[in-house]
């Protein structure tokens, strides 16, 4: 093939290359956005005193949603608990707590909830809760027992274990795009190695590239087999098996390649979450990230 014809599917790439543009993709990382769940996560483990009749009796998973809702948006010492913590998380001075509290408004609207709901009373809510919570027991047994019927401040400690578990679990959601577009970038930069090689060969300058470095790689890289140094060889009779082996230049690609799947795979987790152990974090995280970078 002339180098004339690959010019039109130059073109053609070059031109896919700069009319492409990245998949819209919705940002769930900021933190007022997930804040809300986090907060749900550590104030589940605290029982308050409300009790809604219209659940009793009902054990599907619908109505104990609707029932945890009602009771986050009508039950004071609830929703103090919820403001109190959005506020030690975000910052009560902060933009991203007015965000949050313009998500929680939004999530007590509707039926059996507080339909009038303002951000005001929000924020009467939270200072009502500044001064008024309580500080959990810290034995699990004694917590069990407790019963709340006023605001509960969550334990610093664990609020920012579980903030920073969330922060790391959005990573995965929000970034996992940028991970892929990192094995992408390998495969291009060993598609222009490769490409610029075979050009040089089909063109004839490999030849005036002589010197010791290039004839090293090549009798120890790019031309032997990886084991036996018989790549080459005719395929004749059962030296067919010899020629299936890669380079030791194709296998350096392979290797780099796990190698990075790897490292995109496990890195930038955090395993100080104590509602689970670390291996129990690591598989679950791993499992979701190469899924979503799969998808992506």
């Amino acid at each position: 093939m002339k180098l004339a014809h690959y010019i039109p599917i130059f073109f053609v790439l070059l031109l896919q290359c700069v009319s492409a543009k990245p998949a819209k993709t919705y940002v769930i990382g900021p933190q007022y956005k997930w804040m809300q769940s986090a907060c749900t996560t550590l104030l589940s483990s605290y029982t308050y005193g409300y009790n809604d009749t219209s659940a009793q009796g009902s054990s599907s998973k619908k109505a104990k949603s609707k029932s945890q809702t009602k009771q986050l948006c009508t039950y004071p010492p609830s929703l103090g608990s919820m403001v109190l913590c959005l506020g030690d998380a975000l910052g009560e001075e902060s933009k991203a707590f007015e965000k949050s509290l313009n998500l929680l408004q939004e999530s007590c609207l509707g039926t059996n909830k507080k339909k009038n709901m303002t951000i005001d009373d929000l924020k009467d809510a939270h200072k009502n809760a500044t001064e008024y919570a309580l500080d959990p027991p810290t034995d699990k047994k004694a917590l069990k027992k407790t019963i709340f019927y006023q605001p509960v401040r969550v334990p610093t400690k664990s609020l920012k274990e579980t903030t920073k578990y969330y922060s790391f679990l959005y990573f995965n959601l929000d970034k996992s795009s940028m991970l892929a577009g990192m094995t992408y970038c390998y495969f291009l930069v060993v598609f222009i190695f490769f490409g610029s090689s075979n050009l040089m060969k089909r063109l004839g300058l490999h030849t005036k590239f002589n010197n010791k470095f290039l004839n090293f790689y090549r009798a120890n890289v790019s031309v032997p087999a990886l084991f036996n140094g018989k790549h080459t060889e005719a395929p004749v009779k059962w030296k067919i098996f010899s020629t299936l082996i890669p380079t030791r230049m194709e296998s350096i690609v392979i290797f780099l390649l796990l190698a990075l799947n790897i490292l995109l795979s496990t890195v930038h987790y955090s395993f100080e979450y104590s509602k689970s152990t670390w291996i129990e974090q690591f598989t679950g995280n791993v499992a979701d990230r190469t899924g979503i970078m799969v998808c992506r």
